[in-house]
């Protein structure tokens, strides 16, 4: 029927009796969703209001119908459009639409509080998308009114963690301080989560001396704010130094050694060497992997991040039972190094590897990768007698104690 009479000229954009457009009632009494869809293919205005000022798409959100509001925003719905309130304010308690609204162009900006509203409602999932899209998790409402504050009162601990996990601060003041804001509502049991998160605040702002503060005050070093505190302070050797004698247990915090290579703070390094994050520590006393990767190998890691020729690192990893031949992903450090045409590097590594005649897990040869980097260029060539002569020194040294495997003259033209 609906059908036939926009196909005879009815006005798809009639005005009840009641003020309101066809398009809004047909969303309001939960029409199938084809029906507004024919309103809406007949070239109704998705953003004609009603008399009370309402429009389709805040009465699709309101409705939480997800297709409607799909259709709406595909045919020109304008999101920014009062209808009378935002419709982020309607979306806030549903997420669904929310992310819907937002991809199609909602400005946040227009709702000043929205994430605040979502904290008060006790709306995690909201509040995950709000942070996700970039709001400050430091934000006020009204100049007032801090997340962590609100979260605090209304006793949303999922919420708290969530927020602080994701940067928000312990020590930005709403109407009081957040630790202040525990007493008055009687959360003392959110107190313990807002020190340490204090903990890793200090490290990432590199207040040392409040770090030494916390730590005399019994804040947790193993407990996790936005980051684990010991995987935070590796970016900072003063820090670091302060922080593992407080770490109960070193080995618990997997990667952390690669964490130091990957911010290329040597004294980290040898922070943690120290205090028994070494391989030959974790092998015989934590049962691991002494050369354990995280996203590559930490030896791989520190060759990649070389600072102008400098080798320290590498010589302390290799010092510490870093293992050159061990393989990872089709690759090790003799196989970088050959990639890097590092020649000073190249012979630091075979001299503490045990060789260049090792065939890794692959049957990958370094000999034969190595003629396999550059094809003819001189710098390959040069990388490639360089193993060649390596290869026939250790060859000759080791000859009475094992048998090595004999590579041709063939294999190395």
């Amino acid at each position: 029927m609906v059908q036939h009479l926009l196909a005879n000229g009815g006005n798809a954009d009639f005005e009840t009796p009641s003020g309101s457009t066809v398009l809004i009632e047909l969303i309001r009494q939960r029409a199938p969703t084809n029906l507004i869809t024919m309103l809406l293919d007949t070239c109704s205005d998705p953003n004609r209001k009603g008399s009370l000022g309402r429009t389709a798409l805040n009465e699709a959100v309101q409705t939480e119908k997800v297709a409607v509001v799909t259709k709406l925003l595909e045919n020109g719905a304008n999101p920014n459009l009062p209808g009378p309130e935002h419709v982020l304010w309607i979306a806030i308690s549903r997420p669904t639409c929310l992310r819907l609204l937002l991809t199609g162009g909602a400005d946040v900006k227009k709702t000043p509080g929205l994430m605040e509203q979502a904290t008060s409602m006790d709306n995690i999932e909201a509040v995950r998308i709000l942070l996700d899209l970039g709001l400050d998790p430091n934000a006020k409402m009204d100049s007032t009114y801090t997340l962590l504050c609100s979260a605090i009162r209304d006793n949303w601990g999922d919420i708290l963690t969530l927020l602080l996990e994701r940067g928000a601060n312990p020590n930005v003041m709403a109407s009081v301080y957040p630790a202040w804001k525990c007493i008055i509502h009687n959360r003392l049991h959110f107190l313990p989560t807002l020190v340490d998160a204090a903990l890793t605040t200090a490290i990432r702002e590199n207040r040392s001396e409040m770090l030494s503060y916390l730590l005399a005050h019994g804040a947790n070093p193993a407990q996790r704010g936005q980051d684990w505190p010991v995987c935070m302070a590796v970016r900072s050797p003063t820090m670091l130094q302060k922080l593992l004698p407080m770490v109960p247990d070193l080995s618990a915090h997997k990667g952390v050694m690669e964490m130091a290579v990957l911010a290329n703070q040597l004294e980290s390094i040898k922070l943690l060497l120290a205090a028994g994050a070494s391989v030959k520590f974790l092998l015989e006393e934590g049962g691991a992997d002494p050369n354990a990767p995280g996203e590559h190998l930490p030896l791989v890691k520190a060759i990649r991040r070389i600072p102008n020729g400098d080798l320290s690192m590498v010589e302390l990893l290799l010092k510490k039972g870093a293992d050159p031949n061990k393989a990872y992903r089709n690759g090790n450090a003799i196989m970088q190094a050959i990639e890097y045409r590092e020649l000073p590097l190249l012979h630091l590594l075979v001299k503490k590897g045990g060789g260049v005649d090792l065939t890794q897990q692959d049957e990958t040869d370094p000999l034969v990768h190595g003629l396999g980097q550059g094809s003819t260029s001189s710098s390959s060539i040069i990388v490639v007698d360089h193993l060649r002569e390596i290869h026939t020194r250790s060859s000759y040294m080791g000859r009475n104690t094992h048998t090595r495997r004999r590579i041709s003259d063939d294999t190395l033209k």
